[in-house]
């Protein structure tokens, strides 16, 4: 039999991360792994069977890969690797740039994994049927936005903090529990863990709700995570944070209010601008759509050859 590590190379994935310890338990619970993992079950569990187009390319992949022992080891390997409750902050170098249904079959094979995490941290009704939405969101996202006829490989990354339970969401806003990590000058973090915010697609940015779901999340967190401090700093990495974006709005916008309410404390080297503001996948700016007004005045600018940022910022007293 070949070595796993080939296997990973030949179907697609490059800079393999250390999987001694994973390969050591092969022998053992793969077989028994195989047998319990029911994809149709998984299926119904986020409601994806109602999804047409995910459907019709996912359960010709699904033959496909039942008929693959190596596929079939390959998702072993990624799924003891990637979903680990107590792992944060996992750099997951594990990148593929092949474009098929695999990503899905192995976010689908931590639906285990997903129920007993949210049962571990007592998750209510409402947080389940967040948490399952958010699942179906990254297998059908690149049918949906972007045009696509797969599932990127950058949405089994973002699910994998589902399937952990590292998210947690609130009104407007998500929270990710997590060690901080950021290696920015001039800035010290004592607390090991931190809470990064995130801001779901769809809806408005109003004011009001973030400020209703700050303060929720500042009481509610640390009793659901135990491993956070009892007042844990909050940073956001985004767009919304870019100087040269914030530049183009009026004092009363959304966005600009919401920026506000975060310090500054590293300009990144890019742009998420493309995902994010044009729900585009590669950066074709002629291909931009312009149906907002900031979408019509940033893609002009860029078109000129102006370059925008995203930044990193530390929420402020609330």
């Amino acid at each position: 039999m070949k070595n796993i590590e080939d296997i990973l190379v030949e179907v697609g994935y490059s800079d393999v991360p250390d999987i001694s310890a994973i390969k050591a338990t092969m022998g053992q619970s793969f077989p028994s792994w195989i047998e319990h993992i029911n994809f149709r079950e998984a299926l119904d569990f986020y409601g994806l069977t109602s999804h047409g187009k995910f459907m019709s390319l996912f359960l010709p992949y699904l033959d496909f890969y039942n008929k693959s022992p190596n596929l079939q080891r390959v998702a072993y390997v990624l799924n003891q690797y990637l979903f680990d409750f107590s792992k944060y902050n996992w750099e997951c170098k594990f990148n593929r740039n092949v474009e098929d249904m695999f990503a899905a079959v192995v976010l689908l094979s931590g639906y285990k994994k997903h129920i007993v995490n949210m049962q571990r941290l007592n998750f209510d009704a409402i947080q389940i049927e967040k948490h399952k939405h958010r699942i179906y969101e990254c297998c059908t996202i690149g049918f949906d936005t972007y045009g696509l006829s797969y599932m990127q490989d950058s949405q089994l990354k973002w699910g994998t903090l589902f399937i952990n339970t590292h998210i947690y969401e609130i009104g407007r806003l998500q929270f990710e529990v997590n060690r901080y990590e950021y290696k920015i000058e001039n800035f010290d973090m004592k607390d090991e863990f931190c809470v990064d915010v995130h801001i779901p697609r769809g809806g408005h940015l109003d004011n009001s709700l973030v400020e209703e779901s700050l303060l929720s999340a500042q009481k509610t967190l640390p009793r659901i995570y135990k491993e956070l401090p009892v007042k844990p700093k909050f940073f956001l990495f985004s767009w919304l944070l870019s100087k040269e974006v914030n530049n183009l709005l009026p004092e009363n916008s959304n966005i600009k209010l919401f920026s506000k309410r975060f310090k500054i404390i590293k300009t990144c080297s890019g742009s998420s601008l493309n995902h994010f503001l044009f729900n585009q996948y590669d950066w074709d700016i002629k291909n931009f759509p312009e149906e907002t007004s900031l979408q019509k005045v940033i893609k002009q600018k860029l078109l000129s050859g102006e370059k925008f940022y995203d930044a990193i910022g530390e929420l402020k007293q609330l």
